[in-house]
């Protein structure tokens, strides 16, 4: 098809992609948009004690994890005789290991429970 003489011809080049190319009108080239920045402190601070950090060790180079420097200084730190860091370490073994205690019940709310519930202890097998 030819081109009428006052129609001025589409400009392509740097600046000027073809029309063909351009995006639509109230369309975006990213409609999802930059993603936010990470805004939890808790996450970040566990990324960051994630980090690889490489370091020496005995005269050897290793990597480890911030996580595992820290708890290796706090051990270090208590074992060396520093009551903080002993206090420390304790509180973090006597919490870990909560789940695994029993619970201690005072026996009169035990018989007590036992009467109620039918399970006494002189043989009586059914509830009154």
């Amino acid at each position: 098809m030819a081109r009428l003489r006052n129609e001025p011809a589409e400009k392509v080049g740097p600046g000027n992609p073809p029309r063909s190319t351009q995006f639509r009108k109230g369309q975006s080239g990213n409609p999802g948009g930059r993603p936010k920045k990470e805004r939890d402190f808790v996450k970040l601070v566990e990324k960051e004690l994630d980090e690889i950090v490489s370091g020496t060790e005995n005269g050897k180079t290793v990597n480890l994890m911030k996580r595992q420097l820290i708890v290796k200084k706090l051990v270090n730190d208590a074992a060396n005789g520093n009551l903080r860091a002993i206090d420390r370490v304790i509180a973090l073994v006597s919490a870990s290991s909560d789940e695994d205690k029993m619970v201690v019940i005072d026996p009169a709310v035990l018989a007590s429970f036992l009467r109620r519930h039918g399970g006494g202890s002189d043989g009586e097998g059914g509830a009154s």
